[in-house]
């Protein structure tokens, strides 16, 4: 299995966040964090709350059936 990254929130994330189309200024921090972090997509059980953006938004469930398919 891949490794799963740790980013962190800085002041780049926070502008950036501030300028995407979500409503939600958590979940908009979310994506900024994944694209700067360059991730390929967002894991969460919210998933109302990101769209509008463009990096895909998996509940728990669709990502562990990726993995699964992926073994």
């Amino acid at each position: 299995m891949n490794q799963v990254p740790i980013i962190s929130v800085g002041p780049c994330e926070l502008k950036l966040a501030t300028t995407l189309a979500g409503n939600d200024f958590e979940d908009n921090l979310q994506v900024a964090c994944a694209i700067n972090g360059q991730l390929d997509l967002v894991v969460t059980r919210n998933l109302a709350g990101f769209s509008g953006n463009n990096i895909p938004i998996l509940t728990p469930q669709q990502m562990l059936l990726r993995l699964s398919e992926d073994d």
